[in-house]
């Protein structure tokens, strides 16, 4: 759910933080309002007027703490003086915001190259290094192993050899390397 349909708020907010109850009461406003048409941007059916007013003068009723200050919300551009910390501007973007826009566009305009019966462009070449270099780590990987097990099964049967010939010569028997 991206906005709400219905919110229980406590109607005593004076032991909140004050920058708390200033987020609340601007996040009611932004619901109830419905700035810059957020309901319809997220397919939502904005409350009506009559319930939008009813639920404004229950918002109304609310009891925030003392030196809680209110954020604002631009309407216009503030001219000279810029917008203040405190101010809540639609046309404020995130860098994701501004990137999901990109995407739109990009994706709109693949629709209609589709659409129109246009094979859609291919994506830009790679130059193939970045898989190139994976199989040739991945071949040089399996090599290391193989040298490896040949490495340790030599050294394994040349302990092995040099144990029995140690116990023979001393006389006695190794336990676990066999009969001889």
């Amino acid at each position: 759910i991206v906005l709400v349909s219905y919110m229980y708020v406590k109607k005593d907010q004076t032991a909140t933080d004050p920058q708390t109850a200033a987020a609340l009461m601007a996040f009611i406003h932004i619901i109830l309002q419905n700035y810059d048409k957020l309901c319809e941007d997220n397919d939502f059916t904005p409350p009506s007027t009559d319930l939008k007013n009813l639920a404004l003068a229950a918002a109304g009723t609310i009891k925030y703490p003392s030196g809680m200050v209110p954020f604002e919300f631009e309407t216009d551009t503030a001219a000279y003086t810029g917008m203040s910390a405190r101010t809540i501007s639609m046309k404020r973007w995130s860098f994701d915001d501004y990137e999901r826009s990109i995407l739109k566009a990009e994706l709109a305009a693949l629709e209609a190259q589709v659409g129109a019966g246009a094979a859609p462009a291919p994506p830009a070449a790679s130059s193939g290094d970045d898989e190139g270099a994976g199989l040739v780590v991945g071949i040089i990987a399996i090599l290391v192993s193989v040298v490896s097990i040949c490495i340790s099964t030599f050294a394994l049967l040349k302990a092995r050899g040099d144990a029995a010939k140690s116990a023979d010569a001393a006389g006695g028997q190794m336990i676990g390397l066999g009969q001889n």
